[in-house]
């Protein structure tokens, strides 16, 4: 968590900070962020779980977004992003993780409402084709959250599965 976005290491950099740290240390590290960009004249912000990466830290980083937004004047619209990477303890096992997003971890956003969206993190070297689908195939286990965003920086990683899936929102960021 101390590392700057451009010392490297991306997310895995993050995990363990995210994981160990409390609810209370990431809603007032969220709150900083948003009374900055209050001070540059934002007024509305997307922000992203992602960085856990387990059930329990993902619902932990959602809850720490709906803390500090209610302090803040803004609007914040919370997005479970725990389709990031798939954690080194699911390596090899990447069916495995994409099970426990679907079957756990967006059920539980959904059924506390911590999350208006759910995105889907699609790259090189990050979920294969064949698992980003498993999130196209479930239509249950989105259905309570309002939208996706399928993110990618290949053209054509995700054109094919936009007419798969009917949700509130679709988001292609290329």
């Amino acid at each position: 968590m101390n590392k700057s976005p451009a010392a490297g290491g991306g997310i895995r950099s993050s995990l363990e900070g995210v994981r160990r740290a409390g609810k209370r240390v990431l809603a007032e590290k969220v709150l900083a962020v948003l009374r900055d960009m209050c001070a540059h004249g934002t007024t509305t912000v997307e922000a992203k779980s992602g960085y856990g990466l387990t059930v329990e830290s993902e619902m932990k980083a959602l809850d720490a977004i709906r803390e500090a937004a209610s302090r803040w004047p803004g609007t914040v619209i919370a997005t479970l992003l725990g389709a990031h990477v798939v954690p080194k303890e699911f390596q090899g096992r990447s069916q495995k993780y994409v099970e426990l997003v679907c079957t756990e971890m967006i059920p539980q956003a959904a059924k506390r409402k911590l999350a208006q969206f759910v995105d889907v993190f699609c790259d090189q070297g990050r979920l294969r084709r064949k698992r980003r689908s498993g999130f196209l195939k479930r239509p249950n286990s989105t259905d309570s959250v309002c939208g996706l965003t399928w993110a990618s920086f290949r053209k054509r990683c995700c054109g094919r599965f936009c007419g798969l899936i009917r949700r509130h929102s679709i988001t292609w960021i290329t």
